[in-house]
């Protein structure tokens, strides 16, 4: 097998990322935008050590879950969109095997898979997108060659930004982006909207639509209307971007904490941001709730936040990643403390997971947006003796590969007696 040669083969599954796989002359031969169960005609382009990549050419026999692509710019597929050419129940159905591959690999065939849930909507349901100014052109990048495509309209962008985005569009701070500017764009469920003009070397500055320029001084604030209540978040702050699906896997998450209250009454709440699961366990009747996060700004709105919110939850900052462990002095009963992470997309620090096992937490319950990091700290939680009580899949982001996940763990001491 060499680069251009063609063959015929068929689609075994499609793996994390949207590529499909097939097995030709014992070669694994990775291929965009084909379905499992088609039989393609694809054109190798580039051989690795381990396995080959390609490009389709024919369909042969297509799949009865193809649809034409409903993810387009310009009338050309949007970048990102893998998974625009297909049902969003096939869609839902591959991401799911995705997730139980890669669990399965560290704990074997398991029986905790709950029933994944989809999004609402597969289109228009973003509340913030990221787009890039290069040479006049404010767009997505083509995955394939980093260039910019002009984007007017997003595909995945709910209404109120696609609205915000043609306004920016056509003021005078549009003319003052430079080569290398990012620009983000978002909305509020509750009030508030934001553009906000980050420079390649990091600079934020917030556009002023009333006086139509970009400004350093002043970070517009926003509402969030979450399953605990309203909430505050800053513009640059993190936060959920499909609101339908967020507040599903909010209320999944009480949900564990909350069959399990009696025996972990306390709640650790790692990477909390602006306090969203922290808030709804102590709404659940949490003894005591602690969430712990590196930013300041987070950790001052969550106070505020469970403040408006008539709880009595307490947040600190302090950092969990570099080595970072959680100090005794946050919790009160390890062995009754239910511990919710909710990392950045890279994972947690092995330092914070080995932490974790060390203190010997009752319950972990981790929220992820990425299977390649969860299962990368899954087999540390493995390692230090902690096993996957239950499993649900959120269809956070249609269309595009990733997916969010809520998977529960237990101590073998808990787990044996479940």
């Amino acid at each position: 097998m060499k680069s251009g040669d063609e063959f015929l083969c068929s689609i075994e599954k499609l793996v994390y990322g949207g590529k499909g796989l097939a097995r030709i002359d014992g070669v694994v031969v990775f291929t965009p935008g084909v379905l499992k169960g088609e039989k393609v005609r694809v054109r190798v382009t580039r051989m690795r050590k381990n396995f080959a990549e390609a490009e389709l050419f024919q369909i042969e026999e297509a799949s009865p879950d193809r649809i034409d692509c409903n993810c387009l710019i310009n009338c050309r597929p949007a970048p990102g969109c893998v998974y625009a050419h297909l049902t969003p129940e096939a869609e839902l159905a591959a991401k799911q095997e995705q997730y139980a591959d890669f669990l399965n690999r560290i704990f074997g065939d398991v029986d905790i898979f709950l029933p994944p849930e989809n999004s609402p909507a597969v289109l228009h349901y973003r509340n913030k997108i990221t787009l890039h100014f290069s040479d006049g052109l404010l767009g997505y990048r083509q995955e394939s060659s980093h260039l910019v495509v002009d984007t007017p309209k997003c595909p995945l962008a709910n209404p109120e930004v696609n609205s915000l985005l043609s306004r920016f569009r056509s003021s005078k701070a549009f003319a003052s982006l430079k080569n290398g500017d990012d620009v983000v764009f978002r909305s509020a469920s509750g009030a508030g909207e934001s553009v906000i003009r980050i420079s390649r070397h990091g600079r934020k500055s917030f556009w002023n639509a009333d006086t139509d320029v970009f400004e350093t001084k002043c970070e517009p604030l926003l509402r969030e209307c979450a399953l605990c209540g309203m909430l505050e978040v800053k513009a640059s702050g993190f936060y959920q971007v499909n609101r339908e699906v967020s507040t599903a896997v909010a209320g999944h998450v009480a949900d564990l904490y909350s069959d399990g209250r009696s025996k972990t009454p306390h709640v650790l709440d790692l990477f909390c941001g602006v306090g969203v699961f922290g808030i709804l366990c102590a709404q659940c009747g949490a003894l005591t709730s602690t969430g712990i996060e590196s930013c300041g700004n987070a950790i001052e709105l969550a106070r505020k936040n469970a403040a408006a919110c008539g709880v009595a939850a307490r947040f600190i900052r302090a950092s969990l990643t570099g080595g970072g462990a959680i100090h005794q002095k946050w919790i009160r009963d390890a062995t009754r403390t239910t511990v919710i992470m909710d990392p950045p997309r890279g994972g947690a620090d092995s330092g914070c997971i080995e932490s974790v096992v060390k203190h010997r937490f009752a319950k972990v319950i981790y929220v992820s947006c990425d299977p390649a990091t969860l299962a990368r700290d899954a087999k540390l939680l493995a390692k230090g003796g902690y096993r996957p009580a239950s499993a649900k899949l959120f269809n956070m982001f249609p269309r595009t590969a990733r997916f969010e996940s809520v998977t529960e763990f237990l101590s073998e001491e808990n787990f044996s007696g479940k």
